[in-house]
């Protein structure tokens, strides 16, 4: 067997610190090829192309900045060089990623991991379920308390990878020495089990945001930790996952992580303070309205306040900040 040429869709900052640290495992390991792809868009920064940022100035100055990329990451804006890739990584967020997977091929026998956090459709299909579905190809679902600096600085990390039964083999041979370098990998039988841990959390960490530009207190905060959690679970029951899930890295790590720090717990700071998000958005707010929708239409909306307080947020105006998360928790 050749080498694995391994390449990422996507070069904003997790992607491009997924293929800092991928790098040195290409360097050294001499079952993958030693470059790594990164497929961008036609982008600038500074006038000048991103392509050429990191290709040429090694350096992603839009999306991660100050981190050197190593000679053996190039990036691309030819996106039939995917259909050469063994391994397609994708780093997409979900409300592009149909558009995305539309414009690119993939090889016969290509593994595919999804990174992507969310669902694609009001239809709660997830990135996996998507990718399997249009590419007939073995899925993997990489999520966990990921930092992309820590990634890019290979701080240690923990992840969970979920797999479907007839990707066993790969996940054990392949794809955890692809990144287990810095990053401790937990394998689960489980691909859109580990895929739905990943989705919630980022509309509890706008929920959370949302509270501590409120200066609610830490009960309160507390309270919408532990109401996410409570939450995630019930969302693994109700579509026949196991609800342990939640005690892996991609769950209450995961939701943890992404209320202290994050775009999302940003999104919801600046909603308490400006009462409007202007052009800044997030993925926990498109996941919020695709999966609310989702909820009403088989009746289990009620089950679950968080998404719907911060539905109500978002599409009611005037609406008092304080007592839609008081709401959250009168029972």
């Amino acid at each position: 067997m050749s080498a694995y040429k391994v390449g990422i869709v996507s070069g904003g900052s997790f992607g491009t610190s997924m293929a800092i640290s991928i790098a040195e495992t290409a360097e050294t390991n001499n079952i993958f090829k030693n470059q790594v792809s990164i497929l961008l868009n036609k982008e600038f920064y500074n006038s000048v192309s991103l392509v050429d940022l990191i290709n040429k100035d090694k350096e992603n100055k839009k999306y991660l900045p100050n981190v050197k990329i190593p000679d053996n990451v190039v990036a691309t804006i030819n996106k039939d060089e995917v259909e050469d890739w063994d391994i397609v990584i994708f780093a997409t967020p979900h409300e592009y990623f149909i558009k995305v997977c539309e414009e690119i091929r993939v090889k016969k026998g290509a593994l595919l991991i999804s990174l992507t956090k969310g669902f694609v459709d009001t239809n709660l299909t997830t990135p996996c379920t998507f990718l399997r579905k249009k590419y007939n190809e073995k899925v993997f679902s990489f999520m966990g308390a990921n930092i992309a600096s820590d990634i890019a600085n290979k701080t240690f990390s923990q992840s969970t990878v979920g797999y479907d039964e007839d990707g066993k083999k790969e996940v054990a041979c392949i794809i955890l020495p692809l990144f287990s370098r810095h990053i401790a990998v937990s394998m689960v039988n489980d691909v859109v089990g580990v895929e739905l841990c990943g989705a919630l959390k980022n509309i509890v960490a706008v929920v959370y945001g949302i509270a501590e530009g409120l200066e609610l207190g830490p009960n309160i905060l507390s309270s919408i930790f532990n109401e996410g959690i409570r939450e995630t679970r019930l969302l693994l029951k109700e579509n026949n996952r196991c609800p342990d899930l939640i005690f892996e890295s991609c769950g209450i790590q995961d939701i943890f992580v992404t209320c202290l720090a994050g775009r999302n717990k940003k999104c919801g700071i600046m909603i308490a303070k400006e009462k409007k998000l202007g052009n800044f958005t997030s993925q926990g707010i498109g996941t919020c309205l695709e999966l609310y929708k989702y909820l009403v239409k088989i009746n289990s909306h009620l089950n679950y306040p968080i998404v719907c307080r911060l539905y109500d947020i978002l599409t009611k105006k005037d609406l008092d900040l304080k007592k839609a998360i008081f709401d959250i928790f009168l029972r």
